[in-house]
Formats: C-alpha cells, structure tokens, sequence
C-alpha cells in the first residue's frame, strides 16, 4: 500500500467524523436554554446601599422580605460611593454604633445552634483599624431569638 493514500484514507476518515460531530452537536445543544437564576432567590436580606437618599440605601433588595436593617450610633453613615456596586455603609470608631437587622421582627429569627446560615460581606478596613486595642465585631447575635 502507498503511504500517500494511507494519509488520504486517515484524512478521509478524520474529516468524515468531524462532519459527523459537527452535524450532531448542534441538535443536541438546541434544547432549551434556562433563563440566569435569581441570585437573591431565597434571600432574607439583601442591602447594596445604593441610592439617593438614606431610606433607598436602606431598602431591602431581597424581594418579598420584611427584613429591614437600621443603623444606630453617630459612628455610622451611608455613603453614594466605596461599595463594589456604588454606595456604601462606613462605620468610623464610635461607641455603640452599629446596623442592626429586625430579622425577630421579621419572623427570620437567627439560632446558630440549631440553623444553618450564611452571611456575606464585602469589608474593607480604614489603614488604621488596627493600631487600636479596641474590639472589632463584624456580626454578634445578642439574646435569644
């Protein structure tokens, strides 16, 4: 056998296949394309802290939830800028200054001992944060719930 026509014949044979895959894969990918999850499905909460005024910032965006946030303290102001998407919550160094959320209130009680959970936060620290003794407390659930 001519080692020319064996490599027409692997060719051949190569080119077959790929024309054959190319055909079936197409098909096989046209099924029905889902539509991008809700990715604050199944939130209580959700706060970007985004929008002209104080009470738009403090909107809930998890949608159908009764969970509210509120802040207390002169230690702690909404910002329009300084978050991933825009607007930003900043606690400076202040005595009992904190942003508590109603989830009681709200039927969502909280017990860490019995629920599984999670909490997200993108955080970032002035340079000096550190350089005190004071505590820093990023989430504390007091009582029961």
């Amino acid at each position: 056998m001519n080692m020319g026509n064996t490599r027409k014949k692997i060719f051949s044979l190569l080119l077959a296949g790929c024309l054959t895959v190319g055909a079936v894969l197409p098909s096989m990918s046209a099924s029905e394309v889902k539509a991008a999850a809700n990715l604050t499905e199944g939130l209580v909460g959700y706060w970007t802290f985004d929008g002209a005024s104080d009470a738009e910032q403090m909107t809930n965006q998890a949608l159908g939830q009764s969970c509210t946030a509120s802040k207390t303290g002169s230690g702690v102001t909404l910002k329009t800028d300084g978050g991933v998407s825009g607007g930003s919550i900043y606690f400076s160094k202040q005595d009992s200054s904190y942003l508590k959320l109603n989830l009681k209130d709200a039927n969502q009680g909280l017990n860490a001992a019995e629920q599984d959970f999670s909490l997200s936060a993108w955080v970032k620290f002035d340079s000096d944060t550190f350089t005190s003794a004071n505590k820093i407390n990023l989430f504390q659930q007091d009582g029961s719930v």
